[in-house]
């Protein structure tokens, strides 16, 4: 079963306070789930930054009994990937999926943008002649997500560009 939550936070300003990293804990203790996906931590985007570094506070006040995968997608870059799935009868749906983010399509047609890395990212899937797609992501164990976090988030004054989240 798959769930999608959205935090309902206000663009540029994603606090980390108490009450976030509570909702994000009973989120994670209601759902108890085996994986979680998430930009990565260190996309260029500050919004997505700041998502992680929201997950890694607030993964630190759950007690968890099992070893949870995060998985790290790119949205801005191509990065190194260790895990690849193909997304190619999913697509239709992806690509509606990202045309309900109006004020993102205002800049770029995000959803013919991200259907072309998608394609491109097809490369890493068994050779076809047929129109492939794929995601790719970084895939790491909750203590190593953890530790990535701990020694990144150090220095928020050269990680982020807004003001706001240092």
């Amino acid at each position: 079963r798959v769930s999608a939550f959205f935090l309902e936070c206000i663009d540029k300003k994603i606090e980390i306070t108490e009450a976030t990293k509570n909702t994000v804990k009973n989120i994670i203790k209601n759902c108890n789930p085996n994986k979680i996906y998430i930009p990565l931590f260190c996309d260029s985007h500050d919004d997505h930054k700041r998502t992680n570094e929201l997950l890694w506070e607030s993964l630190k006040i759950i007690n968890l009994s099992k070893n949870i995968e995060i998985f790290s997608y790119q949205v801005y870059s191509f990065v190194p990937a260790n895990y690849v799935l193909d997304i190619t009868k999913k697509i239709k749906n992806k690509k509606k999926l990202i045309s309900f983010y109006k004020s993102e399509n205002i800049r770029r047609n995000w959803a013919h943008w991200n259907v072309g890395m998608n394609a491109y990212l097809s490369r890493f899937l068994k050779s076809s002649s047929e129109k492939k797609y794929a995601e790719t992501f970084i895939k790491f164990d909750k203590s190593k997500f953890e530790s990535l976090c701990s020694r990144f988030f150090k220095k928020k004054k050269i990680i982020y560009n807004n003001k706001n989240y240092f």
